[in-house]
């Protein structure tokens, strides 16, 4: 037999010489309840482990043989199409910041989460006594599978040579590098709009920005 089909319920439990063992596909059309049988004679929930293979519900392809997952898990919308699930991933890693504001190179912890095409990124506090020039912050690029679709650009809150919190940018390309200004107010066609500015080094006191996260949508 290839296939058992059930029209109601269908029980399992511990093999016996007495059961069937179905060679291909079981298809439920009602309610499966699988217990175990236990030494009191009762029965106890049973875990129910799907192997490899391509597993199928409701005409829905969830998982593909592992380890590759590439159909997705399809999930119910109340709008639209339901698209795919097909990535989940949390990472946790580094960029590398370096700045002719400051000297060195700083290494600050990032955090990435990625679900579906849905990234966030939540970036730790950078702080470093100021070089005695101006400049941008320069990061390294983040992994690839995090990297936006179109350049991201937000505001955040930025160190200047004054020690004092202001407006600022943090910025990202479609390669994942990333950088990081201060923000002027400028006049632009007579309206006031803040500028991506390289931050003040040559100021005493410290540079760099205060944490913060980020979302984009991924490639």
């Amino acid at each position: 037999m290839d296939r058992l089909v059930a029209r109601n319920s269908i029980s399992t439990r511990s093999l016996t010489t007495d059961d069937l063992i179905v060679g291909r596909s079981i298809v439920l059309t009602g309610t499966a309840t699988i217990e175990q049988e236990s030494t009191s004679g009762g029965s106890t929930p049973s875990n129910v482990v799907l192997t490899s293979g391509d597993q199928t519900i409701n005409g829905v392809k969830t998982f593909v043989a592992a380890p590759v997952f590439s159909s997705g898990i399809t999930l119910p919308t109340t709008g639209g199409v339901p698209s795919p699930l097909t990535f989940y991933q949390r990472f946790t890693g580094s960029i590398d910041f370096t700045s002719t504001a400051f000297a060195g190179t700083q290494t600050i912890v990032c955090h990435f989460a990625r679900i579906g095409d849905i990234v966030t990124m939540s970036v730790k506090r950078l702080i470093s006594f100021g070089s005695g020039a101006n400049g941008l912050i320069n990061g390294t690029a983040i992994p690839s599978q995090f990297w936006p679709l179109e350049e991201v650009r937000i505001p955040i809150t930025v160190i200047d040579g004054s020690e004092l919190d202001m407006a600022g940018f943090f910025q990202v390309n479609q390669s994942g590098i990333s950088q990081i200004a201060r923000g002027l107010v400028a006049v632009n066609f007579g309206l006031e709009v803040l500028a991506f500015r390289p931050f003040e080094g040559n100021v005493l006191g410290f540079v760099g920005f205060q944490p913060f996260s980020v979302s984009w949508i991924a490639a």
